[in-house]
């Protein structure tokens, strides 16, 4: 492991949570949040497994 795993799973319950603030203005600025969120945990969990 890279030991990032634990500081993505806080950054993506607080994106979470800002999403949820930004969504009643701008939906797609929450999704594309969310997306990128996502987008850095998978990056993380591949370089992960390129280690292992």
């Amino acid at each position: 492991m890279l030991g990032i795993d634990e500081v993505v799973l806080v950054m993506a319950g607080d994106a979470g949570r800002i999403a949820e603030r930004i969504e009643p203005k701008d939906e797609d600025l929450a999704r594309q949040l969310r997306r990128a969120v996502q987008s850095v945990a998978l990056n993380v969990a591949e370089a992960g497994g390129a280690f292992a």
